[in-house]
């Protein structure tokens, strides 16, 4: 933060013998605008490193030794239990934690009431199938009739 105020000040000492102290510039309102601009993002530059070297420490200690563990859940969860207890070793497979289900449990409904409609909507379509497929074998049948009774027109036609 100390280097943050020392080039802050170097800056403005700098303005100070450009534009007032040896007049090589006239300032105005461009020339004010410009400064202003260049030491905000100057500040800006200076505390974006900053983010990257504080805090700094020559002296480390580690006081419990955790892991983070991130489950693979679609949405946020609230933990309702935990069951392990603490310092005991872990098999690879028990379970860590109990979530709420809720969400979950109604989200399944939902999936189970979603698949009940396509399964309905199969029988429905097969349905469909077999009416249209008697319709197109009773529409044959007419046709072949109709087709009948124009040969039989067309005979008696001929003999008058």
């Amino acid at each position: 933060m100390l280097l943050g105020f020392v080039m802050l000040f170097a800056y403005g000492f700098i303005v100070w013998l450009v534009f007032f102290k040896f007049r090589w510039l006239k300032f105005s309102i461009a020339w004010g605008f410009f400064s202003t601009f260049f030491v905000l993002h100057l500040m800006l530059i200076f505390l974006i490193g900053l983010r990257y070297v504080t805090p700094t420490s020559t002296e480390a200690r580690v006081i419990q030794h955790t892991i983070q563990l991130t489950p693979r859940l679609s949405e946020p969860t609230l933990v309702t239990a935990v069951l392990v207890e603490p310092n005991v070793h872990v098999k690879k497979g028990t379970p860590l934690f109990q979530f709420d289900r809720r969400i979950y449990e109604a989200k399944v409904r939902q999936l189970e009431a979603q698949l009940a409609q396509a399964r309905q909507n199969v029988l429905i379509m097969k349905a469909d199938i077999q009416v249209t497929s008697e319709k197109i074998v009773k529409l044959k049948s007419e046709l072949e009739y109709a087709r009948y009774q124009e040969k039989l027109s067309v005979n008696l036609a001929k003999r008058g």
